[in-house]
């Protein structure tokens, strides 16, 4: 009985289409199968399929390469149903003496639970040598399951793979988004010792905002306040928005920080370390010491912005510009 997405011939396409982009330095798998047998049986005698009945309690995959190269590493791991779960078990296999062959052994000493398997193959480089990329295959097989299972199970694992490959997408497209905000940034607070340390709604618009700090060789205080989503102590900071604008900044200069608003200068401060606090609310709060007094501001979250509440009176504390 063949499965329909998935059969003898077809995994072997299979794999080598997962391979095709692989570096031209690595070995790639030229074939992977499983039939019944175990380790002492003929590799040529064997007769690969991927549909088995509960009784066949010795299983043998094989994995061929279509190059020598030793000191690689075959790595197998056995699933049920597939890779969602947690693996049944690996196995390391070391090539050696011009090996372009791994044998995998799986094995039951009672009857199998009818289900789905996968065995998913990768290959590690001998050490000192890098792999482009990883070379990798995998291949499903059906044990004690009627053709109506399978045909199940596949629509439900297709639409999931399709479903990872779109969050693959989401998440690459996020990864170069958050790249270039961070090399943005550096140029704006004239540092590469900046984090991101807060991703979420700060302006309450239904967009995410990603709060950048520049720490340097401050140590942090209050970190986990159950009251805030952050507190530090900073040399300066930045808010942007997902498409990169600078919301909200306080800007190293000479002997001074700038304070800054929809990248609109408000005023600066004396070059000192500041405490910068994120409540819940969303509200963000600065405080620091000018020459032995307390000064701080608060940022309210209003339409898409921030508007200044002063909380202090004192003349150390006014806002130059």
């Amino acid at each position: 009985m063949k499965h329909p997405f998935l059969t003898s011939s077809s995994l072997f396409i299979f794999c080598v289409f997962l391979l095709s982009a692989c570096s031209q330095d690595s070995p790639k798998i030229a074939f992977l199968g499983i039939a019944k047998g175990n380790l002492q049986t003929d590799v040529r005698s064997l007769e690969f399929n991927d549909t088995f009945e509960v009784k066949d309690r010795e299983l043998i995959a094989a994995v061929s390469l279509d190059k020598p190269m030793n000191g690689t590493t075959v790595v197998g791991t056995w699933f049920s149903p597939d890779e969602r779960s947690i693996p049944l078990g690996s196995t390391n296999i070391l090539l050696a003496s011009g090996a372009t062959l791994a044998r995998f052994f799986f094995a039951n000493k009672e009857d199998w639970e009818s289900a789905p398997y996968m065995l998913d193959v990768r290959l590690q480089p001998p050490e000192g040598v890098t792999f482009r990329r990883t070379a990798s295959g995998s291949l499903h097989f059906f044990i004690g399951m009627k053709k109506d299972g399978i045909q199940a199970y596949a629509r439900d694992y297709l639409e999931w793979k399709a479903q990872e490959g779109q969050k693959t997408v989401r998440d690459n497209k996020k990864e170069e988004r958050m790249r270039i905000q961070l090399s943005d940034a550096q140029k704006i607070l004239r540092s590469s010792d900046i984090q991101s340390v807060l991703e979420t709604d700060l302006t309450e618009d239904g967009m995410t905002e990603t709060l950048f700090v520049d720490v340097g060789d401050l140590s942090e205080v209050s970190a986990r306040i159950p009251s805030l989503q952050y507190s530090g102590m900073v040399r300066g900071f930045i808010v942007m928005s997902s498409s990169g604008t600078s919301l909200l900044s306080l800007v190293p200069q000479p002997k001074i920080l700038a304070l800054k608003i929809n990248e609109k200068l408000i005023g600066t401060i004396p070059a000192v370390p500041i405490v910068l606090s994120v409540l819940h609310s969303h509200v963000i709060s600065l405080s620091w010491n000018n020459e032995g007094t307390t000064c701080s501001r608060d940022f309210i979250p209003e339409s898409g912005t921030w508007v200044m509440r002063e909380t202090d009176v004192s003349p150390l504390c006014v806002l130059k510009k």
